[in-house]
């Protein structure tokens, strides 16, 4: 679970690229972040500085499952380094379903454009929508 108040951010975690997109300190709006190229050797040291440079309370992993909702073998790769993220970062680490947030990225940006950080953004918005959303809340 998550502070109530405080940036927070999200990954897309890709083989090549990485996603990222933060929310504003009251976690009402997002922005995107410049997409990063996967380098193995330094990513935990680089993900660690910019969660303290941007001053992140919690850190949301989009986890790649098939269509149907099961695990792939992306999944797999992206479960151990998500499992990784939590062990080296002081602040709380979820993930979430990203099905589909490639696709809905792909519509919002530029042909032959990065999607990586579009997709970190509608998966953050995403679940601040489902946080703030509550039943019996909705219009009739």
């Amino acid at each position: 679970m998550y502070p109530n108040k405080g940036k927070l951010a999200a990954l897309d975690l890709g083989e090549n690229w990485i996603g990222l997109a933060v929310s504003d300190f009251d976690q009402a709006v997002v922005f995107r972040r410049e997409e990063w190229k996967y380098e193995e050797g330094n990513f935990m040291d680089r993900l660690s500085k910019w969660i303290a440079e941007e001053q992140i309370v919690g850190v949301l992993v989009g986890m790649p499952l098939s269509l149907s909702g099961e695990s792939s073998e992306q999944t797999s790769k992206i479960k151990k380094l998500f499992e990784e993220i939590k062990t080296v970062l002081n602040v709380p680490v979820e993930s979430m379903d990203e099905r589909f947030t490639s696709t809905e990225a792909d519509k919002k940006i530029k042909k032959g454009s990065r999607n990586d950080s579009e997709a970190a953004a509608i998966l953050l918005e995403t679940y601040l929508s489902s946080k703030t959303s509550t039943p019996g809340s909705e219009l009739p």
